[in-house]
């Protein structure tokens, strides 16, 4: 069987959106454990989730069942990064309900290496396909308002809203129809 190319780039671009356009409260510098860069945790958990779909497919109930029954120790270990990621960063204990779901905690624990906030992180981890195309539109004005092609991350309704409350505020306080908050190339 051939072995997928799995992505190692490490990208937060919650953070990059805050550095390019100067809104604050957008990302979460997250501790990480023993030392590691947000680029190696999550590239160890990616490791351990793509193993189990390497082996098993892509198809979310199986992937489930494969940490149920076949690929327990894969399981344990991501859980166990869970665990670790909760004890350094007391924020995420209201995540803690996602710790039975392998996949969400696994999408969990890439949000916290991304640098998402808790309300991204929460969004992404337990989000219907109803209430993500629901938010769509929130991306897409966000992104019209700020002149860019595409946000790169899927921000959560209640960071939408932080993102639009700061560029209001932004226009009120110049007077121009687009945030000036944007840096020129962004």
């Amino acid at each position: 069987m051939m072995k997928r190319m799995h992505p190692t780039h490490y990208t937060a671009p919650a953070l990059d959106f805050e550095s390019k356009t100067g809104l604050t409260g957008i990302h979460t510098p997250w501790t990480m454990p023993e030392g590691l860069s947000h680029d190696e945790q999550e590239n160890q958990a990616l490791v351990l989730l793509w193993s189990v779909i390497d082996d098993v497919g892509l198809d979310y109930a199986t992937v489930t069942k494969a940490f149920e029954t076949t690929h327990t120790a894969q399981r344990d270990e991501i859980v166990a990064m869970f665990d670790r990621l909760v004890s350094l960063n007391p924020a995420l204990k209201e995540l803690h309900f996602l710790r039975g779901d392998v996949n969400a905690v696994s999408t969990v624990i890439g949000g916290v290496a991304s640098q998402f906030n808790i309300d991204d992180i929460h969004f992404m981890s337990t989000v219907t396909k109803e209430a993500y195309e629901a938010n769509l539109p929130r991306l897409r004005a966000i992104e019209q308002r700020c002149g860019i092609e595409h946000l790169n991350w899927v921000p959560s309704p209640k960071t939408c809203q932080r993102i639009n409350d700061q560029l209001d505020a932004l226009v009120q306080f110049t007077g121009r129809a687009k945030s000036p908050a944007v840096k020129p190339g962004f």
